[in-house]
């Protein structure tokens, strides 16, 4: 019992992080309530350029200057499935400080036969990492990415739940030649899987 509570608590978790807003904005900061007609037209349009600044806010609504943060670490990746390009960005509050920062998603690939339970996969090549405030950022070696860094991810098949109808599933990172289940990861797309956009990332707050 205690684990099927644990299970459907990371589902709401899940759903109150998409719905909090972790799309890309075209006009700066959008309410909570704006963000279903904002899919929509992603779904149609295709995702947006990221035209504000980082913490202007993808993951749990964070927002620039607000008087509380939640403590945690928050990551998301978002590029459309027949682009060759994205962006990824990336936060850690704590008691120890903040460490923020986005870079960019390049030379993004479509991985063949990405094996059993895999929906899709893609690689891709960090770049152009730069650091939110970084005078006062506090983000240590270890979770900063490497610009020229190549990296794997991938939808699996395993349900996690439901948003607007789109289905969300668990996320796989590629370790060392073989699929591992990212801890706290999430994957949907909105759209086709050819065509979509593809949202992922991390959220452990």
């Amino acid at each position: 019992m205690g684990k099927k509570k644990k299970k459907n608590s990371k589902r709401e978790k899940i759903r109150d992080i998409l719905e909090r807003g972790l799309f890309w904005a075209t006009n700066g900061y959008t309410e909570p309530s704006g963000q279903a007609d904002q899919i929509r037209n992603e779904i149609e349009t295709g995702p947006q350029p990221w035209v504000t600044g980082l913490r202007a806010n993808l993951c749990g609504g964070v927002v620039e200057d607000t008087e509380s943060e939640p403590l945690g670490t928050e990551w998301q990746g978002v590029m459309g499935l027949s682009e060759s390009e994205g962006e990824l960005t990336y936060t850690r509050n704590s008691e120890d400080g903040r460490c923020s920062f986005a870079a960019e998603l390049t030379g993004v690939a479509s991985i063949g036969d990405c094996g059993a339970g895999c929906t899709f996969a893609r690689q891709m090549t960090i770049g152009n990492l730069s650091i939110d405030d970084e005078a006062n950022s506090t983000c240590s070696a270890e979770e900063l990415l490497i610009n020229g860094e190549t990296v794997q991810f991938a939808q699996s098949d395993v349900f996690l739940g439901e948003f607007e109808e789109t289905l969300f599933y668990a996320l796989w990172e590629d370790e060392g030649g073989s699929w591992e289940t990212v801890s706290d990861g999430y994957s949907i797309v909105f759209g086709d899987l050819t065509n979509g956009a593809w949202y992922f990332g991390v959220s452990d707050d």
